[in-house]
This record gives structure tokens, C-alpha cells and sequence, in this order.
């Protein structure tokens, strides 16, 4: 045996000695010491089988190392007691994936079963694998390959799910304990016969029959209609079959058959009303008297809870802060009239934005507001969309969670003429509802808006209930101000050329302050060797949609963009596509994902999704892109840097579905939920 190899086989055992903690009792401590040098002792023979098998040039075979480990496991086990592999299983766990990592590493993979270690592996996880393996969270859960679930009689059911990370070079702990919100969270365990989780079930409980029974509705409603299907915000496909209904009795006294529950749901989008649900835009809302006001409107209700000022009011949180509303606005917009530094960028002024501030301060000093204060009840803000985005959830089962974003869309008017400028301003507030359960009930709620007529007092009510739940002052104590909001984006050319948007976050200081817009690299970088090295060593996460663009290249160099000046029909590429960039399907997926992509050229946009160039007139509701709502032309949008494929998007229809999926799917086959990993 080499002496590093010796070295390193010291350092794991002895490390294995170190890590026993004193909390753990003495029986316990024991069963823990006799595994832990069982593993030892599995380690060197692997070692030994290994230094064989490569003076013949084969493969080492690990059969008796591994029979001669469990055997000593089973002694172990009746010495100290049934309980004792599971005894400090976190310090037994980290000891055993070191040793089985390092044996890993010069052989040829794991066996699938660890007893004892609480992990399980697939058959070709490596070392490598193991150390970049994420953290499973909420943002990134383990993906599900099958679902069923068998019903047991009296109420009961076997619910067994099969994860693709067992398959795919990963471990996951052999038990998954998830909270979804109830009083005692749900125990997912290992079966080493069939590879699944299982988890025994109530199948009688009110989500599961509800969920029985708004599938058997969907199928009727399709009656052999097509249904789309999405990958990501593309329009893949229609398919003739949507989801069949499932009837959890039917399996009972039947040799117990598993029914397989569908990953996603495939069901007709008009099971949900976007109008009322989704993309709020009805002028009996946007312009409500009792909720909205317009200073070039006369009638409407100042500072009402759908007003500009209102929502600048609540992110102050002045009994909280001390901040005053009216400061806090000044300074955010004063934030246009001088250079900025974001990320190490600049970022130019727009000084024509000294017009709005002064033209907003007279108005102001008209209505008695003391000098050099804004009066937010006249704020020169019209509001043009309400939006749900249930979609931009997390996994919550996973813990850590939240339920997606409300927002709130502005366009900023021009009070001397009255006339909307081509200006929005994106209020963008997280949901802080960290449980499935909790998440769920929030989504029915919204799906419970289509039972009252359209700007029905019946129907607004309820809409402000729902607004309130992430606008106002507290609703988040965990972040600055205790507000909800995660960002302000803002998209104009109404105060300079080229169109550009910008991006806002409350920082510590309880002020808004410019941040970098996720997810989009620097215009400058783009069709340059070094976006196309950065995609290409990052392609298949990007494609999977897992990555994250980063504010600075390995060189140091900064990447993520301060701000998004773009062009018509903007994309990003390398500077000789393919041949720079191989991976079409990462490109697509950088440049779509991006602000520029998505407001230009990926999806045939002229820069704004909500208004005519930003802007609704009063009486009018707002004009919606066609990547929102599929309208031809411009779908199918072909690929702008390689003319083919060519791609459809009817985003609103992809929310329907995902809103009655957030809404009915019961939490343990919600497990199959991917979170979308975009930013708009």
C-alpha cells in the first residue's frame, strides 16, 4: 500500500475518533466505535482488491469486502441492539461517506446500500459526485422519477416515490424527514428491496379526496381536447391524453397494486380564469375607487391599498424604522439623477428624472405638503396589473421555502398632460409562507377568486384580503423593514435612450438602494470568448436551469450585470454561436432567463410585458405580450441566433396549470414539484 494512501487511511480513522461526541451515551458510543472500524477494515480491503486488480488490468471486485462488512454489521447489531446502526447516525454518516468517498475514488463506484451510514447511493456514485452534490433545500429538491401510492384499507395508504439521485451518481439520506406544516412531519425511508421511499399515509384525509375528486373534474372537462405541455416557459407540446382521475379504492383487495400518481398533472388550462387569478389587468379592479387612486382621474381613494403610495408606506414601516415614507421615495429616485456603482460597474444618470421628482414636488406643494416633501397620495403612478406568481415558488417539503412573489405593476405618468409615459415600476414581493401546507392553502385562495364575478365587491375584498398578506408593513420580519419585497425592477426610456431596466432591493439601512439584475450578464460580454467559456464550463446546469450567474468571473472581472441597457430583439450568444457555444439548449436557456432575452429578442417583445410600451390609458386595460398569452404573431418565435428551432410561449396558460397543481396536488406528491429557477 503506498505511504499517502496510508496516511490518508490513518487521518479517516483517526478522524473517525475525534468526531464521537460526548452527548451520546456509552452503549451507544460503543456500537459507534466498532462500526466505525469495521469501516476501517472495509476500507483497507478495498484498497487491497483494488492494488490486485490493477496488476491484472480488471476491475476490483468488492463482494467479499463488502459480505464480510455486513456480516460484522449484523453482529454489531445483536451485541448492542436493533437501534444501534441508527445510534449518532450525523458523526457515523460523515466517517463512512469519507471512507466509502476515498474508496470510491480508486475503484469503481458504491454499492447501493450503506447499512448503517443513513445515505443511499447509486451504483456509479464517485467521490467527485458526492462532494458536489448541493445541499437538498428547497430551492434545490431531489428529483422524482415515479410516484404511486397503494391503498392499505381502513383509510391508509403506502405512498412510494422513487428519486433519480439514486440512479445518478448521488446518496441521499436514508431518511427524508419532511415538514409540510402539520403538527408531525412525515418520515420518507429507504427500501432497500424495491430502491423507493415509503411512507404509510392517510388516503381519507381531506386533500387527497380532494385531489381524487378536481382530477376527475379535469378529465371530464377535457373530454379529449388537447392540453399543453410545457418545458420550462416553451410550449412543447398537445397532447390528447391529459391526466386520467384516480380512484385510491380501486387497488384495495386487488393484490394491493400501486396507482401511479402523475409527476404533473397534464390538464386544460381552462380549469383556471387567468383574468381573475393570474394577470389581474380587468379596469374594474385597476382603476377601483375604493382601492386605486389616479391624480388625472378625479375619482379614486388616496393611499388606498392598491396605490403607489400606499405600498411605499408600508416598506417604510416608519413606527418600525423612524424612516419617513416621502424619504424614502425621494432618495430611491434621486438614485437616477447621479452616477451609481454596482458590482464594480457604472452605471450612467438619467438626469431627465430631475423632472419627475420637481414636477411631483409642486403638485405636492399644491396640496399643503411642506417644501421638499412628496405628497404620496398624489403619487404619479397608474396602477396597470395586479399579478400572482404562485410559480416562482420553492419546494417547501424541503424546509426553508417561501410561496412565490405578489406584484404589484405601475406606470409612471406625466401629470401635466396626463398622458402615461413609457415607464414601469415592478413592486415584486416574496410570499413568506415557508410550509406546503400553508403554500397550498394560499394558492387555493387564489384559485377561489374565479367563484366571484370579475370586480364584484365579493371579488375584491377578497383580492385585497390576499394582497395585504404580502404588501403590508410586518409581513416579513426576517428582512429589512419587516417587509415583504424582494425587489423593484424598473423598465423605461421615457427619461433616456436606449430602453433600460434596473433593479432595486431595501438594504440595511431601510433604504432602497440598486442592485444587480439577476441573472444577466453584462451587455458588453455579450458574443465575446468569455461568455462562451462561462456557458460552455457551465452548460449542463444551465440547461437544467440550476445555475446562477455570478457578480464576478474566476478572473476577477465582473459579470453580473449592474443595469440592462438593451437593444431591439436583444440576445445572448458567443461570437461565433455554435461553434463557440456547442450547447444550443444552455444558450437558449442563459439568454431566455436574462432580462434582455426575455423582454427582446428570445421572445419576439418589444422590452415591456405588461402595456403598450409601458403604459395604459385610463379606461383601457393594459396590453399583454404575446409571450404571455400566445397570440400569433409573433408564436412561434424562431431561435434569433440560430433561426431554428422555432419556440411557443402562452406563459399565462403555463401559470393556470401551475396554479391549479399548487392548489390541489396533495404535499407528498408535490415532492415532484421543480422549482422554475427564474427571476421574472
Amino acid at each position: 500500500m503506498p505511504s499517502s494512501t496510508i496516511a490518508r487511511t490513518v487521518l479517516v480513522l483517526a478522524a473517525a475518533a475525534i468526531v464521537l461526541p460526548a452527548r451520546v451515551h456509552a452503549s451507544e458510543a460503543r456500537c459507534a466505535s466498532d462500526m466505525q472500524k469495521e469501516y476501517g477494515k472495509y476500507y483497507s480491503c478495498a484498497l487491497k482488491e483494488h492494488a490486485k486488480a490493477t496488476k491484472k488490468g480488471s476491475v476490483a471486485d468488492l463482494t467479499r469486502c463488502q459480505a464480510r462488512l455486513d456480516n460484522k454489521f449484523d453482529k454489531i447489531q445483536g451485541k448492542y441492539g436493533a437501534d444501534c446502526p441508527e445510534a449518532d447516525v450525523a458523526s457515523v454518516a460523515d466517517i463512512a461517506e469519507q471512507c466509502i468517498g476515498d474508496t470510491a475514488a480508486v475503484t469503481v463506484g458504491l454499492e447501493p446500500s450503506r447499512p448503517g451510514t443513513g445515505i443511499v447511493c447509486s451504483a456509479n456514485a464517485l467521490s467527485s459526485d458526492l462532494a458536489a452534490r448541493p445541499q437538498l433545500s428547497a430551492k434545490n429538491p431531489p428529483e422524482v422519477e415515479s410516484m404511486s401510492i397503494t391503498p392499505l384499507g381502513g383509510g391508509l395508504g403506502r405512498f412510494s416515490v422513487q428519486f433519480a439521485d439514486t440512479r445518478d451518481g448521488y446518496c441521499l439520506p436514508r431518511k427524508l424527514v419532511l415538514d409540510f406544516g402539520d403538527k408531525e412531519p412525515v418520515a420518507l425511508v429507504a427500501d432497500d428491496r424495491s430502491g423507493s421511499f415509503v411512507a404509510e399515509v392517510r388516503i381519507d384525509s381531506e386533500e387527497w379526496q380532494e385531489y381524487e375528486s378536481e382530477l376527475a373534474k379535469a378529465a371530464e372537462l377535457a373530454a379529449g381536447q388537447q392540453a399543453p405541455v410545457f418545458d420550462g416557459r416553451v410550449l412543447r407540446d398537445q397532447r390528447l391524453d391529459p391526466t386520467a382521475p384516480i380512484d385510491l379504492s380501486s387497488a384495495v383487495g386487488a393484490g394491493l397494486a400501486g396507482i401511479p400518481l402523475p409527476l404533473t398533472p397534464v390538464i386544460l388550462p381552462a380549469n383556471v380564469d387567468p383574468d381573475r387569478t393570474l394577470m389581474v389587468t380587468d379596469v374594474s379592479v385597476v382603476e377601483d375607487p375604493a382601492r386605486t387612486f389616479d391624480p388625472c382621474d378625479p375619482v379614486g381613494t388616496p393611499m388606498g391599498p392598491w396605490t403607489f403610495g400606499y405600498l411605499m408606506q408600508e416598506m417604510a414601516n416608519q413606527p418600525l424604522t423612524g424612516i419617513a415614507p416621502t424619504d424614502l421615495v425621494l432618495d430611491w429616485l434621486d438614485q437616477w439623477t447621479t452616477v451609481q456603482t454596482v458590482n464594480g460597474l457604472t452605471i450612467p444618470a438619467r438626469g431627465a428624472m430631475q423632472d419627475i421628482i420637481d414636477r411631483w414636488l409642486v403638485d405636492s406643494a399644491a396640496t399643503g405638503t411642506p417644501p421638499g416633501q412628496l405628497d404620496l397620495a398624489i403619487a404619479p403612478f397608474r396602477l396597470m396589473a395586479i399579478v400572482n406568481r404562485v410559480d416562482l415558488r420553492d419546494n417547501a417539503s424541503y424546509g426553508g421555502g417561501n410561496c412565490g412573489e405578489g406584484r404589484f405593476v405601475f406606470g409612471v405618468l406625466n401629470t401635466d398632460t396626463c398622458q402615461p409615459m413609457r415607464f414601469t415600476v415592478i413592486f415584486e414581493y416574496g410570499v413568506n409562507m415557508t410550509t406546503c401546507r400553508s403554500c397550498r392553502k394560499y394558492a387555493g385562495k387564489w384559485l377561489d377568486l374565479q367563484t366571484f364575478p370579475l370586480g364584484s365587491q365579493a371579488y375584491l375584498g377578497h383580492l385585497e384580503a390576499l394582497t395585504h398578506i404580502f404588501s403590508d408593513a410586518n409581513t416579513n420580519p426576517g428582512k429589512p423593514n419587516g417587509n415583504s419585497i424582494n425587489q423593484i425592477r424598473t423598465n423605461e426610456i421615457a427619461i433616456g435612450s436606449p430602453w433600460e431596466l434596473r433593479e432595486f432591493n431595501l438594504d440595511t439601512t431601510g433604504f432602497l438602494g440598486h442592485v444587480t439584475n439577476k441573472q444577466n450578464p453584462r451587455e458588453d460580454f455579450n458574443f465575446t470568448p468569455d461568455l462562451a467559456n462561462w456557458v460552455n464550463a457551465n452548460a449542463a446546469n444551465i440547461c437544467a436551469g440550476n445555475y446562477t450567474v455570478p457578480d464576478f468571473l474566476p478572473s476577477g472581472t465582473p459579470f453580473l450585470a449592474a443595469h440592462v441597457p438593451y437593444p431591439f430583439g436583444a440576445f445572448f450568444d458567443g461570437p461565433a454561436g455554435a461553434a463557440s457555444i456547442p450547447d444550443r439548449c444552455a444558450r437558449f436557456q442563459l439568454s431566455i432567463n436574462s432580462c434582455s432575452g426575455c423582454h427582446a429578442g428570445e421572445t419576439a417583445t418589444v422590452f415591456t410585458h405588461v402595456g403598450d410600451s409601458g403604459r395604459r390609458f385610463l379606461g383601457s386595460p393594459a396590453q399583454l405580450s404575446a409571450f404571455l398569452t400566445g397570440a400569433a404573431p409573433p408564436n412561434p418565435v424562431a431561435d434569433p441566433a440560430d433561426g431554428a428551432p422555432f419556440r411557443a410561449f402562452n406563459d399565462l396558460a403555463r401559470r393556470q396549470i401551475d396554479l391549479w397543481q399548487a392548489a390541489h396536488v396533495p404535499c407528498l406528491p408535490a415532492l415532484a414539484f421543480k422549482p422554475l429557477q427564474m427571476v421574472h
